[in-house]
């Protein structure tokens, strides 16, 4: 392999590289997501809960 081919496969498998960790991420912060009315004693309403945030 030529010294210009070997820097197009490396600079486009730091791209495949670069692309599946924003993906990771994107999905780390999708899991983060957090719905009230999953915590909300039945009965309850969200305005009688103190909410806040990290």
């Amino acid at each position: 392999m030529k010294n210009d081919e070997w820097e197009t496969y490396e600079a486009k498998e730091e791209d495949k590289a670069f692309e599946h960790l924003t993906k990771t991420l994107q999905q780390i912060e999708d899991a983060r997501v957090v719905y009230i009315d999953d915590f909300i004693p039945e009965g309850e309403e969200e305005s009688d809960q103190i909410l806040k945030k990290r």
